[in-house]
């Protein structure tokens, strides 16, 4: 379901534009608003092919092995967490504004998750390729570093690391 709002998303940023953004940006002042799924909504905001693509495999595959291995309920708990906070910490690093999206925040968040949670409970039947985690944690620092911003624009480096954060502690809170 994640996915396919995403790629819907997607589209409709294409052919409709700054009004889909409008609704689905992170709020700036929520308080006068009241608009809360905007606290959760960025995440299924893109900005290209290629992020949308890298997201979603990433959430394929490992979101796809939280919903395998324990549940959908599981997967919903981490997606929401994840994203309430990775959203959370952006605002604040870009000083309240709401110009960033993607669920990258997420994708990290699920990564810390099934990084830490088969250690917290080894009888989960998986472990993380630990090739795919430094690949991870190296994107982190060299997107931290500004390198790839004149690649692939502005990263909300933030997100991510809050991402991770938060599923490095509830991989190990559920274990």
């Amino acid at each position: 379901s994640v996915a396919l709002i995403c790629i819907v998303v997607y589209c409709l940023l294409l052919f409709v534009g700054q009004a889909v953004f409008d609704a689905l940006s992170y709020p700036t002042d929520i308080k006068h608003t009241h608009e809360y799924w905007r606290l959760i909504s960025p995440v299924f905001l893109h900005f290209s092919a290629m992020h949308i693509i890298f997201n979603l495999i990433w959430w394929w595959d490992l979101g796809g092995l939280i919903e395998r291995t324990q549940s959908r309920m599981q997967l919903l708990g981490v997606f929401l967490a994840t994203a309430l906070l990775s959203n959370f910490g952006q605002s604040i690093a870009f000083g309240n504004a709401n110009n960033f999206g993607g669920l990258s925040g997420v994708v990290y968040g699920l990564l810390g998750y099934v990084w830490l949670y088969p250690l917290a409970n080894p009888r989960v039947g998986f472990r993380l390729n630990p090739t795919i985690v430094i690949f991870m944690l190296a994107w982190l620092a060299i997107g931290y570093s500004g390198v790839l911003d004149s690649v692939f624009g502005k990263m909300a480096n933030d997100a991510h690391l809050i991402g991770l954060l938060t599923g490095v502690i509830l991989g190990c809170g559920f274990g």
